[in-house]
C-alpha cells in the first residue's frame, strides 16, 4: 500500500477544509490529457469548497470549466474561428504566448491577488515563477508546481531542458508529484533540494462507479486508454488485442487520439480486426465508456501514475499492466489488476486471457479494486491540496 493511502488513514485531520477561503491560481495546459483534467477538477473543487480560483490557460480547455463568481478563466489567446481546444500538449511555447499568459496572471495578482499559484506540469510553466518573483518579490503568491508525465520520464533527462528546469524550480515554495516512484525519480534528476510531496491523483466516484446490475458483455470488451504517443506503446495493446481474439471473441475499444493512432489502425487493418474495434476518441466524461469495458490494458513505457487504471477500478474493471513508474501505486498486482514486466508479450497475453475467460477471478479482482479506488475519492485527496495552500499561506501548522 503506498504511504500516501496510509497517512490519510493514520492522520484524520489531514481531511479538514479550510475554514477561510483563499485566492489560488491554477495554471494548466488546454488539452484532454489526464493532468489538464486534474486541474481542471481541482479548479471546480476548490470553488465549491469556498476559494477563490483564477484558471490560466492558453486557449478555452478542452474539458468543461463552468465559471462563476468565485471560478474565473484567464486564456493566453482565443480559439479561432473554427478551431478546436488542442488535444496534443505542447511545451514548446513562443515567446509571445508565454508573456501573454504571464500577464493574465499579473493582472489578477495586482486587481484582486493570488494567495497560491499552482502550476501543472513544470514545462513551459515553471519560468513564470521567476517573472511573478521578478514583478511582486515577497508580495507575490506562494508558488507550487505539481510534477507530472514527461517533466520528470523525458525532460528531466534532457540535459538542456533539465539544467533550466533546476534552476526554475528554485523559485517554488512546494514540488509535488502524483507517485511515490516519481517522487524518487524528481530528486535524483532534478536534483532537488528536497523530496516532493506526493499526492496522487484523485477520482470522483459518484462519476466513475460500477453500472448496478450489468450483464457480462459478449463478446467481452478490452479497453485501451492513450494519446498514443511513443511513451504509451500502444502498438502493443493492439498486438495483445489480436493475439487473444484468435482464440476468442473479443471488442477492442480504443479511448483517446493522437498521431499514433494510424499505425495501429493500420495494423489491425492488416490483421482483419478492424470491425472488432471501437474508436471513442477524446471525450470529456469517458466514464460511461469505463464501465462498459471488462478489462482495462495499458501497455505503457513510462507512466507517473495512471489516472485510467484508478478511474476503471473505481469502475470495477480489473486492470492489467505495464509495471513502470507509478502504476503499482495504484494497481495492486494480483488483487485488483495484474502487473507484467514491461515488453513481456506473452505474459500480458495470458494475464489478459485469464481475466477475460475467468469470470469468478474477474469479479474479485473487480470488487476488490472498486473499495480500493475510494483511498483516491476526491474530496480526500483536495484536503490534502487545501492544506499545502493553507501551510504555505501561514494559515496554519503542519
Amino acid at each position: 500500500m503506498p504511504e500516501y493511502a496510509r497517512r490519510d488513514k493514520a492522520h484524520p485531520r489531514m481531511k479538514r477544509r479550510l475554514d477561510a477561503s483563499m485566492k489560488v491560481g491554477i495554471v494548466c495546459h488546454s488539452g484532454c490529457d489526464g493532468a489538464a483534467r486534474m486541474a481542471i477538477e481541482m479548479a471546480m473543487a476548490l470553488s465549491e469548497h469556498g476559494h477563490q480560483v483564477h484558471v490560466f490557460t492558453e486557449t478555452t480547455p478542452f474539458f468543461t470549466l463552468p465559471t462563476s463568481g468565485n471560478l474565473q478563466l484567464h486564456t493566453a489567446r482565443d480559439l479561432r474561428p473554427g478551431e478546436k481546444p488542442p488535444v496534443k500538449t505542447s511545451v514548446d511555447w513562443d515567446k509571445d504566448l508565454f508573456t501573454r499568459l504571464a500577464d493574465q496572471i499579473s493582472k489578477v495578482i495586482l486587481n484582486e491577488g493570488l494567495h497560491a499559484l499552482h502550476i501543472h506540469y513544470a514545462l513551459p510553466f515553471v519560468f513564470l515563477a521567476d517573472i511573478v518573483r521578478a514583478k511582486f518579490g515577497a508580495r507575490g503568491p506562494r508558488m507550487i508546481c505539481t510534477l507530472h508525465g514527461t517533466d520528470v520520464s523525458v525532460y528531466a533527462r534532457d540535459i538542456r531542458r533539465r539544467g533550466l528546469m533546476c534552476i526554475a524550480l528554485k523559485s517554488f515554495n512546494s514540488i509535488t508529484t502524483v507517485s511515490e516512484n516519481y517522487a524518487d525519480l524528481a530528486l535524483a534528476n532534478l536534483r532537488l533540494e528536497r523530496r516532493p510531496v506526493v499526492i496522487p491523483d484523485f477520482v470522483d466516484v459518484n462519476t466513475f462507479c460500477p453500472v448496478e446490475g450489468r450483464r457480462k458483455n459478449f463478446p467481452p470488451r478490452l479497453l485501451h486508454v492513450s494519446n498514443f504517443s511513443e511513451l504509451k506503446d500502444s502498438m502493443m495493446a493492439a498486438r495483445i488485442f489480436v493475439a487473444i481474439r484468435k482464440k476468442i471473441p473479443l471488442q477492442f475499444c480504443l479511448l483517446g487520439d493522437g498521431e499514433g493512432i494510424t499505425p495501429v489502425m493500420d495494423y489491425l487493418d492488416e490483421n482483419g480486426r478492424v470491425e472488432d474495434t471501437w474508436l471513442f476518441g477524446c471525450m470529456r466524461d469517458p466514464s460511461d465508456v469505463y464501465r462498459q469495458a471488462d478489462v482495462l490494458l495499458m501497455t505503457s513505457l513510462e507512466e507517473s501514475f495512471c489516472l485510467p487504471a484508478l478511474e476503471a477500478q473505481a469502475c470495477g474493471v480489473p486492470v492489467v499492466s505495464s509495471r513502470v513508474g507509478g502504476v503499482p501505486d495504484v494497481v495492486m498486482d494480483g488483487i485488483t489488476g495484474f502487473l507484467y514486466t514491461q515488453s513481456d508479450l506473452d505474459m500480458a497475453i495470458l494475464m489478459t486471457t485469464r481475466l477475460l475467460t475467468d469470470w469468478s477471478l474477474h469479479d474479485k479482482l473487480a470488487n476488490v479494486g472498486r473499495k480500493w479506488a475510494h483511498s483516491f475519492e476526491k474530496e480526500k485527496i483536495m484536503a490534502r491540496y487545501e492544506r499545502v495552500y493553507s501551510v504555505l499561506g501561514g494559515r496554519t501548522q503542519l
